[in-house]
This record gives C-alpha cells, structure tokens and sequence, in this order.
C-alpha cells in the first residue's frame, strides 16, 4: 500500500508499520492518483499564521486551494485530512516589527477559520466541529483530539466515554479526522486498523478505471458539469478576494501614516475629484496640490496617535503662505485654501476616538481652511462609490466649508 503524507513540513514524525511511505509538502504534494491513500494533515501550529488582520485565512490558503483542485480531480486514491489541533493562531503581521501583533487559539474563532480552510478542499461548510478535548481509541490504544466533528453521519471512531464523533466518512474516496496523529510513529497504523483499511489493497490498472459499466458515462458528464460550476465560482471568489483587498486598502487610511496614508488618501482624492494628481512633484512640502478653475487646494495628509493639535493646522498655514508668497513673485493670484486631512487617535478603535476638539476647528476657520479627518473621508468616499455624491458637490463643499467636514454636511 502506497501512502502520501502531505503536511506543511516534510521533516515530520515518521510512521511505522509501512514500508512504502512519501512525505512532502503541501505546496509541492506529488499527485494523489500516484498513492492509494493521502493523508492531508493539517495538524502542524506553523501552517496557522496570517499575515493579514481578518481570522478567516492563513498564509499558505493559496497551497490548500491548489490541494482542493487536486483532491477534486482525484480519481483513484482515498484521501484522508487530518483537521488540526487548537494551536495558537498569530495574525497581523507588522513587517517593521517583523512580528504578528495579535494571536488566539483556533478554537475562539473556530466558526471563521476551520469553514474557510475547508471549503478551499472542497469541504461544504467546513463539516463543522466543536471544541471538546477528548481520546479516541484506535486498536486498543487511545489517541488525543482537540475536537469533535458535530454530525453524527457515517461516524468511524468516536471519543471514549462522549460517544462524539472524531471520525467521519465525507465521500466514498474521503474521511474527516480530527485525531492528532503527531503524538506517535504508530498513529497511522493503529487508525487503518480501526477503521478497516489496513489490508493490501489492490493496485487500480488505468484501463479499469477507463471501462464503462452501467452509468459510468453519466456520472463522468455530472463531475465534469459539477467542475465547470466549481471553476465559475472560483472565479468569482477570487474576483470577490480581490475587491476585499480593494476594500481593506481603503479602509487603511483608518490606520495607517506616512508615505501609505498619503498614497491612499491621494487616489480617493482623484476619484471624487475627477482629477490627476500622477504629475503633481513632492518637494517635502504640501502633500498634493490640487488647481482647479476658481481654486487651487494645498493638501497636508497626517496620521497620528494623538488628537488633532494647533500646531498641524498651523503647519498647513504656513504652505499655504509659501504658496501665496510664490504666486505673489509672479504677479499671480490664485484663491487658495489649505485641507488637512488627518488620521487622528491612529492606534485607536474608530469607536473609541474623540472628536476634533473646538479650539482646532477655530484655528482652522480662522485660517480659513479645513480639518477632513480620514474616517469622514473614507464614509464620503462610500456615498460617492454608491452614486450618493457627485464630484461637483463634493468640491463645492471643500471650497465653501471651514473648520471641519462632517458627513452631515452632505445631508
């Protein structure tokens, strides 16, 4: 018997009781078909980090969705995934750090995660599972899980003493497990014992598999029509993936500061303003200048962990100055006004920052310009996708408006 152990490291504890075993990697697994059976483990705490901020992927999601593409084209092996333990999850990576910020343990978001990865192998729903630690036994020796599967359909082993489900029959060429196979050489062997798959089994010729018999061709067009639906969503999740990571870059301008805060901050700027901003130079003063017909925009774009100061307003003047200060060496005259556009309280939940205080929003109008905090954008910014705002209404607003902008002033 032929056997495939596909982890996220090939130097895993090794098996004993077969000779004819392969172990490799989940991004570079050999094909199934060359193996009788597949053991697809999951159960390794290095496989759980996501580099992102949500809980409900991890690094390597692009290696388990090549393995569901694998699994469904599958045609001869039985295939077994050994669902993971409750490791500890790290999420948000900060690369200046070089180090994940937050972490949990899978089993706190046990209904984001466990789905997620799963359907990537083409398991509807996740074949949902429960948190309970428990020991199942396997030829007369007992082995730990961390959860229990909550059907109670084609049930193979159950936990001692809760009768719970830790292994479950998915398919006919497919079994769910959630028992830890890490723990001992004779993991493998102890489970095909009890679960009657330990005897030799016989080796498939092509030419079998090829030759029809009763409604052989029939259920071959259903799988095939079954894979072009599967391939049409995958499309469409991956275009779906792509928006949210549109999305989540926007939504950046809620944390970010510096040269990323300004690159976001710039390209909504474009699009509500229908205006390019591609040759505008940076010569370390205004963040974006922005001349239209009968006004010309000085942009100053921060993110801070404090609140909105006089000084940021004043820093704004004083480009605003300059600016007029060149225009007036040219015998120039321009109406000109600064924005400050400001990601106040940045390492804050957005529920839990203040407003801009009074006494900025007077030395802003005294100023005669105006405070856009990133958050009142990033809402504009939804109304304008949605068709709510136009880019006329929202520049004449810019233009009329000092202090501070509010969404309600687009009411």
């Amino acid at each position: 018997m032929k056997i495939q152990v596909i982890g996220f490291s090939d130097k895993t504890i090794k098996y004993s009781g077969y000779d004819d075993i392969t172990y490799s990697t989940i991004n570079k697994p050999f094909s199934l078909d060359m193996y009788n059976i597949n053991i697809i483990s999951l159960q390794n705490s290095k496989l759980w980090f996501n580099k992102g901020s949500d809980t409900n992927s991890i690094n390597n999601i692009d290696d388990i969705s090549s393995l569901g593409t694998m699994l469904r084209c599958s045609k001869k092996a039985f295939n077994i995934i050994a669902y993971p333990q409750n490791y500890e999850y790290s999420f948000y990576y900060n690369k200046h750090q070089s180090t994940y910020q937050k972490s949990t343990q899978i089993k706190n978001i046990i209904d984001r995660i466990i789905p997620s990865v799963m359907c990537r192998l083409s398991i509807e729903n996740g074949e949902a599972i429960i948190y309970e630690n428990c020991k199942s036994k396997c030829n007369n020796n007992e082995y730990l899980s961390a959860f229990v599967f909550h059907s109670t359909s084609n049930v193979l082993t159950k936990s001692v003493g809760s009768e719970k489900s830790t292994t479950i029959c998915y398919s006919d060429h497919m079994l769910l497990t959630t028992i830890d196979f890490t723990t001992s050489e004779m993991a493998l062997k102890d489970f095909f014992v009890e679960i009657g798959i330990d005897e030799e089994q016989e080796e498939i010729p092509e030419w079998l598999t090829d030759y029809c018999f009763f409604n052989d061709r029939e259920q071959n067009e259903i799988i095939s029509d079954k894979m072009r639906k599967i391939k049409d969503l995958e499309f469409d999740i991956d275009k779906a993936n792509e928006i949210l990571k549109t999305n989540l870059r926007y939504k950046s301008i809620l944390i970010e500061s510096g040269a990323r805060l300004v690159s976001v901050v710039v390209d909504i700027l474009q699009k509500m303003m229908n205006y390019d901003l591609s040759e505008f130079i940076d010569e370390k003063k205004e963040d974006f200048l922005i001349k239209l017909d009968d006004i010309t925009f000085i942009g100053e774009i921060k993110g801070v962990t404090s609140n909105v100061k006089s000084e940021f307003v004043s820093q704004l003047e004083v480009h605003v100055q300059g600016y007029n200060d060149k225009l007036e060496e040219k015998e120039q005259n321009e109406n000109v006004k600064g924005i400050l556009i400001i990601n106040p309280l940045r390492n804050r939940p957005q529920s839990e920052r203040d407003e801009v205080h009074e006494k900025q929003i007077h030395v802003a109008k005294r100023y005669g310009s105006l405070i856009i905090t990133t958050d009142v954008l990033l809402t504009l910014f939804e109304k304008y996708l949605n068709g709510n705002i136009t880019s006329e209404a929202f520049i004449n607003k810019l233009s009329e408006k000092t202090g501070v902008l509010t969404v309600d002033d687009f009411n």
